[in-house]
């Protein structure tokens, strides 16, 4: 479920029980019906306020990712993260380098080097938006 499903979840229940509280307005119960509406309306009232910021801290923190730090390894490249590991393996054929990106969830040929760590680092990228669901 993305943030934005998990918000019109979370906003549809509380306008729900919001809808239900002005509907009872019988006996004792009125009182205690009045608080929780009361409550929603304020809960409803603090996360759109509290939605004004995400964007922009989404977007501060997306704009702070720092690029993969490199290091030369056995077999071509080696970048490691708390995400995911990045490996660029060049193969000679011959006299052309074949350049490939691994992850752990795809693989990836590039026509060389800098391509190969401009991917890997889009895909760090994008796997960070996932987690901050956007």
């Amino acid at each position: 479920m993305t943030q934005e499903e998990m918000n019109a979840t979370f906003i549809a229940t509380l306008e729900g029980i919001k809808s239900v509280c002005e509907k009872i307005t019988s006996g004792n119960v009125s009182h205690n019906v009045a608080t929780i509406r009361c409550k929603c309306s304020e809960m409803l009232q603090f996360f759109e306020e509290w939605n004004k910021y995400i964007p922009s801290a989404t977007d501060e923190v997306l704009s702070h990712v720092p690029e993969l730090q490199w290091k030369e390894h056995g077999f071509g490249l080696l970048a490691n993260t708390d995400l995911c590991s990045y490996s660029i393996e060049d193969l000679q054929c011959g006299e052309v380098y074949v350049y490939t990106l691994f992850t752990d969830d795809f693989e990836e040929a590039a026509a060389n080097v800098e391509e190969a760590k401009q991917r890997a680092n889009r895909h760090y990228k994008e796997q960070i938006r996932k987690l901050l669901g956007v």
